[in-house]
């Protein structure tokens, strides 16, 4: 069961503190969500720390969450949000995971541009002890060019600190730009995205710069009377880390991971909502503990109260 940490704290501060004549008011919306998954995993692991089983297990996935957005005046969103998730196995209990994730965001419609900013912050427990805590600050630009081209440029700041193992403690600086190409508006489009990270870790044998690509087609058809969704994306990463020899290999690591992954959405009511996702990940690398091949299959049902 949850524990009330700080994020959860910080979160509830944020959304249940809210001045009753805010909410009475117009350009003030919100929703809580609350999801229920079941899955197989084909190779548990967690990839932070390249930890792998080599086996497979089922899972349960439980979360809940609660969003608000308030438009103080016409252009301006601001945002909070909060998310809950549990992560159960039936096997591998120690990778039982816990995360808590606390959003702020400010967007700004500016002469044809929209401006927009993001405080995050995610505690994440494996295992019932304190794995990640991560502190996030991403400012971004966007803009239609034309009526069916949407251009992103985004920026994220970020720190990670690990308590069970300080020298993978790092900050993070990553740019990355996305071209949605919009066939029907929002119920047909292509996005790709091109990003570039550069790691810095305490531990220089964790330091590394990374180069990503993403596909993602995006499509909504009708499927027995029902506005469904469907989306497949591929990514593309390739990580270099040549600030410090792997004591293990000897030798400067390098990995490749490519994800191919499928989303699929019904809604079996106005606020019930099922979704089938499959993912392969194929992740090479010199380091053999990063080196696996992972298979998953979710079912999630999700019930959505807007207010």
């Amino acid at each position: 069961m949850y524990s009330l940490n700080d994020a959860s704290a910080l979160a509830l501060l944020i959304l249940l503190l809210v001045p009753g004549w805010l909410l009475a008011k117009e350009g003030v919306s919100g929703a809580v969500e609350l999801e229920m998954g079941y899955g197989h995993d084909s190779n548990v692991s967690v990839d932070d720390v390249e930890l792998s089983t080599s086996l497979g297990d089922s899972y349960r996935d439980l979360g809940v969450g609660a969003d608000i957005h308030f438009e103080p005046v016409e252009g301006l969103d601001l945002g909070a949000s909060l998310n809950l998730a549990d992560k159960r196995y039936s096997t591998f209990d120690e990778f039982d995971g816990r995360l808590s994730l606390v959003s702020l965001s400010a967007d700004k419609d500016l002469h044809g541009y929209s401006l927009g900013s993001s405080l995050r912050y995610v505690d994440y427990h494996l295992d019932g002890d304190a794995f990640l805590e991560l502190f996030q600050f991403a400012p971004t630009i966007s803009w239609f060019p034309s009526t069916r081209i949407y251009i992103r440029l985004g920026y994220e700041r970020s720190h990670e600190r690990f308590p069970q193992a300080v020298g993978r403690n790092n900050d993070q600086d990553q740019f990355d730009g996305s071209v949605y190409y919009f066939v029907n508006g929002l119920r047909h489009y292509w996005m790709v995205r091109l990003s570039v990270l550069r790691d810095s870790a305490d531990d220089q044998v964790f330091s590394n710069d990374s180069r990503e690509a993403r596909l993602v087609y995006h499509r909504e058809f009708t499927f027995f009377d029902r506005d469904t969704q469907i989306e497949v994306s591929y990514r593309f990463q390739n990580r270099r880390y040549d600030e410090g020899l792997e004591p293990s290999i000897r030798q400067y690591r390098e990995d490749s991971r490519a994800r191919f992954e499928i989303r699929g959405n019904y809604p079996v009511s106005k606020q019930l909502e099922l979704e089938l996702r499959a993912l392969n990940a194929d992740n090479r690398s010199n380091l053999n503990s990063a080196d696996y091949v992972q298979n998953l299959v979710q079912l999630t049902l999700r019930y959505v109260m807007p207010f």
